[in-house]
């Protein structure tokens, strides 16, 4: 049976090419910078977005609307015979909740199923990848739900952004919290864990940032991969730290560096950085 992958704009790649891939469909989040709409390709760059994000620029990162998915899914259900859908974790994105509303109140939903990945980005990416290759396997669905849903729980997600303005726009800071945080030039890490998204250490200056991100890092005994992201300043010393301890205690893992996409840098502000890791220690 054909199946189709459907995931959202939000979902960045640990490699450019992978088996699978044109099983692969994306369903776009809104974007909407300065009271205009943007798309990811925009010749907006991320070197043009302020590091405090005021009422003028309003930037905004909106899911994909219940009406997006019906006309998503009703034209890909005319193409495939079955649908995976791996969605930007709910804690961050209401586009999974969505999926979810028409799947249920839809003839052929069975033919459906979503799962929420608990992460953003290149854990997505790392996911999408993954149930792609299982596809190109000729693996049944449930086969393929069921192994993505084993996979999901070893992938770890830490971010880190001084710009939190950002995180109000998108209603995922409240505004005292975003601007007295600015204002001190704190920048917290944030992790998604048991479908919640939350701040855990606040960083003092790029020096500690890059000691916290190392040492996280650090923490784990076997890993698979790890892709460490970027804003529009990539900070070379961290890049290469973490590089040289994925390179000398596991040289068989993935080590994947990339640039944030636009819908991250205006959902988490341009200077944003993390670590995504998938480990193998339960494999």
């Amino acid at each position: 049976m054909a199946i189709c992958i459907l995931t959202d704009s939000l979902t960045q790649y640990p490699v450019i090419r992978f088996a699978g891939m044109n099983k692969v469909q994306t369903i776009e989040h809104h974007l909407t910078f300065k009271g205009q709409t943007i798309n990811r390709n925009s010749e907006l760059k991320l070197q043009q977005l302020p590091q405090t994000a005021t009422a003028e620029h309003t930037p905004k990162v909106q899911a994909p609307s219940v009406a997006d998915f019906q006309q998503t899914i009703a034209t890909l259900l005319g193409r495939y015979d079955e649908i995976l859908l791996l969605m930007t974790s709910s804690a961050i994105s209401p586009a999974y909740n969505n999926a979810l509303e028409v799947i249920n109140n839809m003839d052929g939903g069975g033919r459906i199923v979503a799962i929420d990945t608990n992460t953003i980005s290149v854990g997505v990416g790392v996911l999408v990848s993954y149930v792609a290759r299982l596809i190109d396997e000729n693996r049944d669905i449930q086969e393929v739900a069921q192994s993505v849903r084993s996979y999901q729980q070893h992938i770890y997600t830490l971010f880190n952004t001084p710009n939190l303005s950002y995180l109000y726009h998108n209603q995922l800071l409240d505004a005292g919290q975003a601007y007295v945080g600015e204002y001190l030039q704190s920048a917290p890490n944030f992790t998604i864990e048991d479908g919640r998204f939350f701040s855990t250490d606040k960083m003092r200056n790029k020096r500690h940032i890059t000691d916290y991100l190392l040492e996280y890092t650090k923490e784990f005994e076997a890993i698979e991969s790890m892709a460490f992201l970027h804003g529009n300043e990539l900070s070379t010393q961290t890049s290469r730290l973490i590089r040289e301890h994925v390179k000398e205690a596991f040289p068989d893992a993935l080590f994947s560096e990339h640039r944030i996409s636009l819908p991250l840098a205006l959902l988490f502000g341009p200077q944003c950085q993390g670590v995504i890791v998938v480990d193998t220690e339960s494999f």
